[in-house]
């Protein structure tokens, strides 16, 4: 039966082919709006994000950094 509709010969030359209906402009602007509002807010976002992510003063975190783990278990095979 889906062979039969997918097989089937579409001739859609009613009166109403090609045509759009005016909630079809109505969606298509306001994704358009809602999308020029994501690449504003986005835009602000980046722009105060600061130029590097380096800790100011990176002593307190040195044992993290060096990748020592005081009290992390050792596995023997």
């Amino acid at each position: 039966m889906a062979y039969a509709v997918l097989a089937a010969p579409s001739n859609p030359q009613g009166p109403e082919f090609g045509k759009a209906s005016p909630i079809g402009l109505v969606i298509v602007l306001l994704l358009l709006v809602g999308l020029v509002l994501l690449i504003r807010s986005m835009n602000k976002r980046i722009r105060r994000l600061p130029a590097t992510f380096d800790p100011q003063r990176p002593e307190p975190d040195q044992a993290a950094d060096d990748g020592t783990d005081p009290g992390a278990a050792t596995t023997t095979s």
